[in-house]
């Protein structure tokens, strides 16, 4: 009896582990981070909305919650840090997505990696949706007497010419992390640089999630959170969307930058 009262338990626990990896973490549970950054001493907060690596194949309500949570910020601006696109992504899933959340605020996005393999249906659902691609460009916008402006660092594109002023506040974009280093002549221009690709590990188990990241992607040194470097200050977001619908103890997240 002893040996099948154990039997159970254990069947128990890989059902319930099971039900939280694949369904309730990576469906269910949203987090949103704020970082409060002090850079222009004003009164009149800036809310900028980073989110990333979508991976969407078809809409459902996981993504009806998470326009819900951007919504409720009421952001000035939305950052997406690449990977919309999956192989089987459906072009009206994406349509659905970014135009409800254009509506929400102004959506600037770069591509990731993900993103070449149908760079015509990814432009497409931009110009649709009205979502301004700044891969390989700079933007800069004057908002709530703020200068901002956002540098992308392209994996594969060669930039335009870029530079940057004193008295604005430069936020880089890249999808790739350890892509900062290819761009070591004006990395210390950047206030703050935002990034994607790890999805924080997905399986985040201490030690071992960082050691088979730092295999898969060449080393990476950045996987989830703010880093502080010398040069430059670098955030890693933990994407809302996963392989294999699978996440545990890093749930999706949403990234709110209040700057004052």
């Amino acid at each position: 009896m002893k040996r099948k009262r154990k039997l159970l338990i254990f069947l128990a626990v890989i059902i319930i582990a099971t039900v939280y990896i694949f369904f309730i973490e990576p469906s269910l549970i949203i987090v949103v981070n704020r970082i409060k950054i002090n850079r222009f001493n004003s009164s009149d907060v800036l809310k900028i909305i980073q989110i990333s690596d979508l991976h969407i194949d078809y809409y459902y309500f996981f993504h009806d919650n998470i326009l819900s949570r951007v919504l409720k910020e009421r952001p000035d601006i939305i950052l997406f840090t690449g990977d919309a696109l999956t192989r089987s992504s459906s072009f009206g899933a994406l349509v659905e997505f970014f135009s409800r959340l254009s509506s929400i605020a102004p959506v600037y996005a770069i591509y990731g990696n993900w993103d070449y393999y149908d760079k015509e249906k990814i432009d497409s659902v931009y110009r649709v949706c009205h979502v301004g691609n700044i891969e390989a460009e700079q933007l800069r916008l004057k908002t709530k007497n703020k200068k901002i402006t956002f540098t992308s660092l392209p994996m594969y594109e060669s930039p335009e010419q870029y530079y940057f002023e004193k008295e604005e506040y430069n936020i880089f974009l890249t999808h790739v992390p350890a892509n900062v280093y290819k761009f070591s002549s004006f990395i210390d221009k950047a206030d703050l640089i935002l990034a994607g690709h790890t999805h924080g590990g997905q399986i985040n188990l201490p030690f071992i999630t960082r050691i088979l990241l730092q295999t898969h992607f060449s080393k990476e040194s950045f996987i989830k959170g703010m880093y502080n470097e010398e040069t430059f200050d670098i955030y890693v977001n933990s994407g809302i969307g996963s392989w294999f619908n699978a996440r545990l103890f890093c749930p999706p997240e949403i990234t709110v930058f209040e700057i004052d």
